[in-house]
């Protein structure tokens, strides 16, 4: 008998940092159910310090597993196979425990409680509506139990039918709003996909950077933002319109109509039509005629989808079907601090000893104002033909964080979805991914820092850390390798 050496099979090098992930979520969804954000009352004190500190550590090993996965993805690469199967491990936990980072979807149950009982959400709040004993006012956030809805009539219709499903059931509620979510992310899927493929991108690196980066588990997934139906429809959206003019113009209608369906759960999304609009004129000539005529014709679909979205609110709760736009700047009335604009704004305030309110509106302004010029300097480059509608949305979408009186860490998706498809510089992706993958750390994980009593985040923070590293030699035996020879026996 002779032995020979079989050759190595094929290197999953995604395999660790799947892995090293795979464990991160798991320990970040079991602390949830102490330290997420619950519809009850916080655990006593010892089991909530134990539990934050596992999802402070279970997202750490995640945040550290993905910048892992970035670095195979953007030099190794990898396949889209294997991004998908990574994504999808690392989801599932997540989509089973409670929300962490955020307890946006209580008020967004509770705005559908109060649709469900016939009030208009963009006039009644919860607390006007409800009363302060009901179940989804108690789990609102303190901060919104006495605003308006600023949301569009097609999320406030989505939140009604939950409502009106699930009662005051709140974990059959975030179940059914965690559905949406989901079905969200297979449309963000689907779109990078394909518009990673249009621009010769690789579909593992698109997976990699964008699906399944850390703000999209914690925010789109565990936190339950309706942003991810508006990503979805408005990358879907895009991917249509780009098909315009390979001889399936119906796709350009079709794409029209999903960014404005996007833009009726969150108004910001309707930047991306102004964009499709302008490579639609860029195509038929860029003449100023051209630019009227497809101009007119996205108006016509903006004007249709939101009056059937308004009637259709209107008909369900009563009113005119149009009173969230007047609660827009609900988000606007609290200072966030990845609001560059607010935070300067504040600090001016104090500085110069002026009245705060005033002085934020005037910084805002002029940011908005500065911003606005951008956009439309972005918006002429896309009809000359020196930009495309992604790669303008994109950058649209990063001026529009940068200079946004309000910023959330999930609204920098807004702008990093895109980017991964953009085909721009191939460096500034990854860093601008990594330093948001960074901030997908810093909130809460119960959504509100109140909910610890006295010292708990500062015990429980440095105790994840330590543990975390001094759990690094297990994290290294969690792949075995996979290129090492086998020995085989033959005759």
């Amino acid at each position: 008998m002779t032995l020979r050496i079989a050759p190595a099979p094929p290197v999953d090098r995604t395999r660790t940092p799947r892995r090293i992930g795979l464990t991160g979520s798991i320990a970040a969804a079991v602390g949830a159910f102490g330290a997420g954000a619950l519809p009850g009352p916080p655990p006593p004190a010892p089991l909530g310090t134990v539990a934050l500190a596992l999802t402070y550590a279970g997202a750490l090993l995640l945040v550290i597993a993905w910048f892992g996965a970035a670095r195979v993805a953007c030099t190794d690469g990898t396949t889209p196979s294997s991004a998908l199967r990574m994504l999808i491990t690392w989801a599932a936990p997540f989509a089973l425990a409670p929300p962490l980072f955020s307890r946006d979807v209580y008020a967004m149950l509770a705005q559908g409680a109060v649709a469900a009982r016939g009030f208009d959400p963009g006039v009644w709040s919860p607390l006007a509506a409800l009363g302060p004993l009901a179940p989804q006012v108690r789990a609102t956030p303190e901060l919104w139990r006495d605003d308006p809805s600023p949301y569009g009539p097609l999320a406030q219709l989505l939140q009604q039918a939950v409502a009106e499903l699930t009662g005051t059931d709140l974990v059959a509620g975030v179940a059914l709003m965690r559905v949406a979510a989901l079905a969200g992310l297979a449309a963000i899927v689907w779109a990078l996909l394909r518009l990673g493929a249009r621009r010769g991108i690789d579909g593992g690196r698109v997976i990699v950077l964008g699906a399944a980066h850390p703000l999209v588990l914690f925010h789109l997934v565990s936190g339950v933002h309706l942003d991810a139906l508006v990503l979805g429809a408005m990358l879907v959206g895009l991917e249509l319109a780009a098909r315009d003019g390979t001889g399936r113009d119906g796709a350009r209608w079709a794409g029209y109509a999903l960014i404005t369906t996007a833009a009726m759960v969150k108004l910001p999304a309707l930047l991306a039509l102004g964009f499709v609009a302008a490579q639609h004129a860029a195509r038929c000539g860029g003449r100023p005629r051209d630019l009227v005529a497809v101009g007119a014709a996205a108006l016509a679909v903006v004007g249709a989808v939101a009056a059937g979205s308004a009637a259709l609110l209107a008909g369900s709760v009563g009113g005119s079907g149009w009173t969230w736009v007047a609660a827009l700047d609900v988000p606007a009335s609290v200072v966030t601090w990845l609001s560059a604009p607010s935070v300067l704004g504040f600090g001016l305030a104090h500085l110069l000893g002026a009245p705060l309110d005033p002085t934020l509106a005037v910084v805002r302004g002029i940011a908005v104002l500065a911003g606005a010029c951008v956009v439309v300097a972005l918006l002429r480059a896309t009809v000359a033909g020196r930009v495309d509608a992604v790669r303008g949305t994109a950058l649209g979408m990063v001026v529009a964080v940068a200079c946004g009186p309000a910023v959330q860490p999930w609204y920098l998706l807004l702008a990093l979805l895109p980017l991964v498809v953009s085909g721009g510089v191939p460096h500034r992706v990854p860093r601008f991914a990594a330093v948001t993958a960074v901030i997908a750390l810093i909130d809460a994980p119960p959504g509100d820092w109140w909910v610890f009593a006295g010292m708990q985040p500062l015990v429980a923070a440095p105790v994840a850390a330590a543990g975390v590293l001094l759990l690094r030699p297990l994290w290294q035996r969690l792949a075995e390798p996979l290129d090492q020879p086998r020995i085989l026996g033959s005759a």
